[in-house]
């Protein structure tokens, strides 16, 4: 017997799984991750199985379509890596290992260039370690950028706390507290301000509503565009 039958669709050749059991009917199966199951009887000839397969042609390619759309599409990790370029609070961010020289580092340094030293190439010591770095430098940026738009929307809060959260890039809590993720460093200015004047607004307003909008916009009239960009490349940074 068989174990597989391979069915040409117009652009690959699909190689079916073929099962046989006690049953007494020829049955197609689409798995959720794409894969395709011929279920036959014990009994059932290889010329019987080849006209039913191909019979379903069509609604196999369909189906299998459906079922890999349905997939949930994987999101790479955000990674830090030595030697890699990032845009950084609008400048260029090189991270540097220790096996980099001084006659190279000069070579890899320029004006506006932002170098991150650390003590490993190992890639998780170098994640572990530039992101503390970068917790560090965030919470420097954006507390000053805070201690800006608090007088402008007539609030004050209580402290500035440096997050990792995985849905969002900040929050507000009822104590006044403000909660920022540290990744706002790799987006464009305006949009990482943005956010911080959109935490502090909730000070004013502790919801979404029309009022609340209305206290952002005073501040920032173009809030509506930085929002719809911040939600495109979200997915770039957020797990």
């Amino acid at each position: 017997m068989k174990s597989s039958y391979f069915l040409q669709l117009p652009q690959q050749t699909l190689e079916c799984r073929l099962l046989y059991s006690a049953r007494k009917t020829l049955a197609i199966e689409i798995k959720a991750n794409g894969e395709v199951l011929i279920r036959a009887p014990k009994q059932a000839k290889d010329a019987q199985i080849i006209r039913f397969v191909e019979s379903k042609k069509a609604w196999i390619a369909q189906k299998r379509l459906i079922a890999l759309q349905r997939i949930p599409e994987q999101k790479s990790q955000f990674q830090l890596c030595c030697k890699q370029s990032y845009s950084c609070l609008g400048q260029k961010l090189l991270i540097l290992g220790p096996e980099v020289t001084q006659s190279e580092l000069q070579q890899l340094t320029g004006a506006g260039t932002m170098i991150l030293r650390v003590k490993s190439s190992e890639p998780q010591q170098v994640q572990r370690e530039a992101e503390k770095q970068l917790r560090q430098i965030a919470l420097r940026e954006f507390s000053h950028t805070a201690a800006l738009y608090a007088p402008i929307l007539q609030v004050s809060y209580q402290k500035i706390t440096m997050k990792a959260q995985k849905t969002r890039w900040g929050s507000c809590s009822s104590k006044g507290n403000l909660n920022l993720n540290w990744k706002l460093l790799f987006l464009p200015p305006e949009l990482s301000e943005y956010v911080v004047v959109h935490e502090l607004a909730h000070l004013r307003v502790m919801n979404h509503s029309a009022q609340f909008w209305q206290v952002v916009a005073a501040v920032l009239p173009d809030y509506l565009k930085r929002k719809r960009q911040l939600s495109k490349i979200s997915g770039n940074f957020l797990p």
